[in-house]
């Protein structure tokens, strides 16, 4: 086949013959000599841009004439022609490494499905590529080598003859320090992006939800806001279709967290793909639950008031029963709780199950906490007291074992991560309204939250779970 006309900017009447090889690049190219000739390999070599731009025009031509011969002729053009792309592709002249991206994708393609060249041959070929291509996304000088750079990786992937092999992603998800240069982390995020797009994770695809979450989540701790941005896209697509695998890459969802940006704005938008209220809304609850408490303290004031109005009725009485010698049926606790002042009253009254005891000082209000209090319970993980109501949340968020749990999203129980696929798979919890129901976190049952002191009658009467409920009341 005659040789192709060299590109015009290759062309040059008055180019002197390249400097003869130096030992050091005889050694390296030796087969490559052997192969493809001295004349070519040197001009490969040279210094001079013309040169290296001719050596790629007369590969290019060699590679379109080659007859069909044994397979190793074949083999020995297909490495020697790798080690002179290998060379070319690292070339700062952007038409130098034009050329050597359109040699390869000659012989990656057209060369090796003409010349069936074997699958360690295409692993090498790629292999020896792939490194080089990815250093030069991060060109800051010349963006039109940084664009094509990009958009070869890409094109490369999805060639027939490499697609199978998944190297390309492999070599892409490879996890970069945050201290590599803003330039490069952004174009190897975008080609992640990219690719993601056009290479779904599945089997034989070489993208995994491990291998881009630990990309991913690398780049997340890079400095430049850009590289972050991207990685952000990344994890977010993922979470779409792994919402649960994702989230084990990265820290709980708590209010901690959600202090650090780069957290906050994932969660936000993990909250919006789930359908959760945003936190405006989350605001307005809160604020419509302290308001609902702060009525109830002030429903306990009237009640303090008004038992201090009965203890004067009781000390009347007393006093009538006694000219009388007619015994009152209130007993001595209840006289002495009626007639105490309405401090001491609250300072001996349990603040969770509202318990009075005349035995109930300091000391005496902690041994009811800690043992008997049927609205507390003893953390197992931690050993802490925590209230049953709120036991869930601590597992999630407060508890120094957090790390293993995860809320589970239809009965909003914490669930160990162990056991969490058995939890759903079984499908035996209820999906709780969280506006109007709690959740019991001991006998798993939802509690219509709507009437006053609902979970409090439950946990003291009816939970048959909490070992510290009021038998003898039984419901």
């Amino acid at each position: 086949m005659p040789s192709q006309e060299e590109p015009p900017e290759f062309s040059d009447p008055n180019l002197k013959k390249p400097k003869k090889l130096s030992p050091e690049h005889l050694n390296d190219a030796q087969k490559a000599v052997n192969v493809l000739g001295l004349d070519l390999v040197t001009r490969a070599y040279s210094k001079n841009w013309a040169h290296r731009g001719n050596a790629l025009v007369q590969l290019r031509d060699i590679l379109e004439s080659h007859p069909e011969s044994p397979k190793s002729d074949t083999r020995a053009l297909w490495r020697a022609a790798i080690k002179v792309v290998e060379r070319t592709l690292k070339d700062n002249v952007y038409q130098v490494f034009n050329l050597s991206v359109k040699v390869l994708k000659q012989l990656i393609s057209d060369f090796a499905i003409k010349h069936r060249v074997t699958k360690g041959d295409m692993i090498f070929g790629v292999e020896k590529s792939m490194p080089i291509l990815i250093s030069k996304t991060g060109e800051t000088i010349n963006h039109q080598m940084q664009k094509l750079a990009k958009e070869f990786i890409v094109d490369l992937a999805m060639l027939p003859t490499v697609k199978p092999l998944a190297l390309v992603p492999q070599h892409c998800v490879k996890p970069f320090s945050s201290t590599v240069a803003a330039k490069l982390g952004t174009s190897r995020c975008e080609i992640v992006e990219n690719l993601l797009i056009a290479l779904p994770i599945r089997d034989g695809s070489g993208f995994t939800v491990d291998n881009v979450m630990k990309f991913s989540r690398e780049a997340l701790q890079h400095s430049s806001g850009d590289v972050r941005n991207v990685a952000e896209n990344i994890i977010t697509a993922l979470y779409k279709d792994y919402s649960k695998q994702v989230r084990k890459y990265l820290p709980p969802d708590t209010e901690t967290a959600r202090k650090k940006l780069k957290y906050r704005k994932l969660f936000q938008m993990f909250d919006e793909i789930d359908g959760k209220p945003s936190p405006e809304a989350e605001k307005q609850k809160k604020q419509e639950k302290e308001k609902k408490k702060d009525e109830q303290i002030k429903s306990l004031q009237k009640e303090l008031n008004l038992l201090q109005e009965q203890s004067l009725q009781v000390a009347e009485m007393t006093r009538t029963a006694s000219r009388s010698r007619i015994p009152t049926r209130l007993s001595y606790s209840a006289q002495r709780r009626t007639s105490m002042p309405k401090l001491e009253v609250l300072e001996k009254t349990c603040v969770f199950c509202g318990e009075f005891r005349e035995g109930f000082t300091d000391a005496g209000l902690d041994v009811h906490y800690w043992k008997r209090c049927p609205l507390l319970m003893r953390c197992t993980h931690c050993k802490q007291i925590v209230e049953i109501a709120e036991f869930s949340k601590h597992l999630l968020e407060e508890c120094e074992s957090s790390e293993n749990f995860m809320e589970c999203s239809q009965c909003s129980e914490a669930i160990r991560l162990d056991v969490y696929n058995q939890h759903i798979a079984r499908g035996r919890c209820s999906e709780l309204d969280r506006d109007s129901q709690r959740h019991c976190p001991l006998c798993h049952c939802n509690i219509d939250d709507t009437e006053d002191d609902a979970w409090k009658k439950h946990a003291i009467y009816k939970c048959t779970k909490n070992s510290r409920r009021n038998k003898k009341q039984y419901i």
